[in-house]
Parts: C-alpha cells; sequence; structure tokens
C-alpha cells in the first residue's frame, strides 16, 4: 500500500510539473503573440498614415498639373491667334484668353504654394526624396 501511495504521490507531482511547464510556455506563447499583434497592428496603422498623407499631397500635385495643362492650352490657342492660325476661339478673344492665363497662373502659384506647404507637413511620411 505504501508503494502504491508513493507512486499516486510521484504520478501527481509529475503530472503537475508537467501542467505547470505547458502552463507556463501557454502563457509565454501568449504574451509573444500579443507583442506580434500589437507590433504588426503599429506597422498597419503607420502604413495607412502615411498612404493618407501621400495621397493628399498626389492630390493636390494632380489638381496642380491639371491646372497647368489648362495653362499650356490657353498660352498655345492665344500663340495660333497671334499668328494668325486660329480666329477667335470658341468665342474668346485674345484678350479675354490673356485674362484667362493670367488668371490661370495665378491659381497655379496658389496651388504650388500649396502644394509645397503640404510637403513640408508631410515630409516625415512622405520622405525627403520626393
Amino acid at each position: 500500500m505504501f508503494k502504491f501511495v508513493q507512486n499516486l504521490i510521484l504520478t501527481s507531482v509529475d503530472k503537475l510539473i508537467i501542467g505547470g511547464l505547458i502552463r507556463l510556455a501557454g502563457y509565454v506563447l501568449n504574451r509573444a503573440l500579443e507583442h506580434y499583434k500589437a507590433k504588426d497592428a503599429f506597422t498597419k496603422e503607420i502604413a495607412r498614415k502615411r498612404v493618407d498623407e501621400m495621397g493628399e499631397v498626389w492630390s493636390a500635385q494632380y489638381e496642380y498639373d491639371f491646372l497647368i495643362g489648362d495653362m499650356e492650352d490657353v498660352i498655345a490657342r492665344i500663340k495660333l491667334m497671334q499668328s494668325g492660325r486660329l480666329e477667335r476661339d470658341l468665342g474668346y478673344s485674345e484678350e479675354e484668353l490673356e485674362k484667362k492665363g493670367k488668371r490661370l497662373a495665378s491659381e497655379s502659384e496658389k496651388r504650388k504654394d500649396e502644394i509645397l506647404r503640404l510637403l513640408e507637413k508631410s515630409r516625415y511620411w512622405v520622405g525627403e526624396e520626393t
């Protein structure tokens, strides 16, 4: 009977130690998994913020490029009218086109300043090489 009790105690202690080690391993693995998930969430948030900031800069750049295209169109029409190859273009006189060109030039300066301000504000997110 003594041998049975001794084996029972030995088996119980053995199972307790094994259970404790398994529980400790589960705790350590759970902590490692939570650390990984937190780091991954942080990385994704940084990437999302960077994409948002870059989108804002690129949106302003797109609007600026569109405005420059309009300016090029007005300049080409003025040059064609001055060379005599184009009569009143779509109801615009040369003076009206020049006024429109000056307005577009003023607008493009404002847009350029806005892009430079956005680049300065978003320098960390966009990068220095832009």
